[in-house]
């Protein structure tokens, strides 16, 4: 699983012997400020493996944690029924936060990292381009915010 919330953990023990960080909840105590009531997390990398995991333990994290999920432009290739049914999945996850009052209100607030890349072009062009009309479809469908990254130069033949 990777998430940027934890590859920059990951970084941080990797810099030292004896890292300050043992898990996301630690990671969160010793980097972010107390002012810091939420975040959102951005699981982009699929198969999404260990997502369940990490969102569950978002009530022992001391803040809000929320999250989007999308087909980051460099593993589109990858992108197939199986791994939109997890990020569908992950679309409709229960928030547990007390501030909300609404009934089906998601800890999954977007959908994405999602875009165009041409510059490493990991995944033939054509290819974001379809995996991206797809996930807008159903993200806009689904009345989900949007995580992108495109550089206004590849939204040009979209």
């Amino acid at each position: 699983m990777h998430t940027f919330m934890t590859i920059n953990m990951y970084l941080e023990k990797a810099k030292s012997p004896d890292p300050v960080v043992a898990d996301i909840p630690a990671f969160i105590k010793e980097f972010f400020p107390p002012e810091c009531v939420g975040v959102i997390d951005v699981h982009c990398d699929p198969p999404f493996q260990g997502w369940k995991d990490l969102v569950e333990r978002a009530d022992e994290m001391p803040l809000k944690y929320y999250f989007s999920m999308g087909c980051h432009p460099h593993n589109a290739k990858r992108y197939n029924n199986s791994i939109e049914a997890i990020i569908l999945e992950a679309m409709k996850h229960p928030c547990s936060h007390l501030f909300h009052t609404q009934a089906n209100v998601s800890k999954c607030v977007a959908w994405g990292e999602m875009g165009l890349d041409y510059h490493y072009n990991h995944s033939p062009q054509d290819v974001q381009q379809r995996v991206l009309k797809r996930q807008l479809k159903l993200a806009t469908s689904l009345k989900k915010n949007l995580v992108s990254m495109s550089p206004i130069k590849n939204l040009t033949n979209v």
